[in-house]
């Protein structure tokens, strides 16, 4: 399979709900259009396309995680999770 019809077949296979908005977006990620777009397809397509389940990923591991889309204020745990990764990257600042 050639990437035109990779391409094509993944953009088929993407839910039509809201008016095509998930397609929507994944066309911006992908045509480079919009940063803000690549992350919150990725995060869709992660949570199998369910509006409601990005907004409550738990998946702390993933580089996107503190990037989600459909965030509420930064809640104690986001911050805890922060200084964790900062400390254990070594990107905290020494005491």
């Amino acid at each position: 399979m050639n990437d035109i019809e990779q391409l094509r077949n993944w953009r088929n296979n993407i839910h039509d709900t809201y008016q095509g908005a998930y397609r929507k977006q994944w066309d911006r990620a992908i045509t480079k259009k919009s940063m803000r777009a690549a992350v919150n397809a990725k995060c869709q397509e992660c949570m199998n396309w369910q509006y409601a389940e990005v907004k409550q990923c738990n998946l702390i591991h993933c580089p996107l995680w503190q990037y989600r889309p459909n965030q509420e204020k930064e809640s104690t745990r986001e911050a805890e999770i922060r200084e964790i990764a900062k400390t254990i990257t070594g990107d905290a600042p020494e005491k």
